[in-house]
């Protein structure tokens, strides 16, 4: 069973970490979950420019977020897409190492273009 760590004091979290009290594998980033459901595969393989094969909407949020970190809400309406294709969206980018979450907020990395 994998599981994501919550806070000590949450009673929202307290399955959660008993299960990792119980044995369960903690995840505390995508690498932990890639290494979990893909195990032996190698990463740091060759990969191509960073947004070099995005599509036009992913291209257009990361030009959204150029002046700093924005709310997925306040992301959905300025793009003119549903919430759901936007979490989809959120995820590629962050699977590709180009965003981050900053609390509830979303950010570009600023190592990236």
């Amino acid at each position: 069973m994998l599981v994501l760590p919550g806070p000590v004091d949450s009673d929202l979290c307290r399955g959660s970490n008993r299960l990792l009290q119980d044995g369960a594998i903690v995840i505390l980033d995508v690498e932990d979950l890639l290494d979990q459901v893909f195990p032996g595969v190698q990463r740091g393989a060759p990969q191509p420019a960073p947004g070099a094969s995005l599509g036009a909407e992913p291209r257009r949020l990361l030009h959204e977020l150029r002046d700093g970190a924005r709310d997925p809400d306040q992301l959905a309406r300025t793009l003119g897409i549903p919430p759901s294709r936007l979490a989809a969206i959120l995820l590629e980018l962050e699977l590709a190492g180009l965003i981050l979450r900053d609390g509830t907020r979303i950010a570009r990395r600023r190592d990236v273009g």
